[in-house]
């Protein structure tokens, strides 16, 4: 095991890891991913088709705002504080739950006003 040292000093509140890339909310409420984005499993939308090989900060949809993550196969679901659920990544089976089979390298609202404790992909 290393110490990643990008997210020296943050206090990790959540995290989980996906078959090829990994997340982690921070007590400040700040998500982080890094690893295979290839279908935008990262929510980093400037990063799709290639690995992002540092923990990178989600974009500002949840920014500052992130509570629980859960990593799938090749998508992330991510909860906001208040803002309730939110999916990025690869959405072939429908599994990001937005109504579409369209793929998304940003995190797109899922449902809102559900307050959740915890969950899983």
């Amino acid at each position: 095991p290393r110490l990643i040292e990008t997210l020296r000093g943050h206090r990790i509140v959540s995290f989980d890891a996906g078959r090829r890339h990994s997340a982690a909310v921070t007590s400040a409420g700040a998500i982080f991913t890094w690893g295979a984005n290839h279908n935008g499993q990262c929510g980093i939308e400037r990063a799709v088709g290639r690995c992002v090989p540092v923990p990178t900060a989600v974009d500002p949809v949840l920014s500052g705002e992130g509570d629980l993550v859960a990593c799938g196969h090749y998508h992330t679901l991510f909860t906001g504080k208040q803002d309730g659920l939110f999916a990025c990544g690869l959405n072939k089976d429908g599994q990001l739950g937005v109504g579409s089979n369209t793929d998304s390298a940003t995190p797109v609202r899922v449902q809102a006003g559900v307050a959740f404790e915890r969950f899983m992909c």
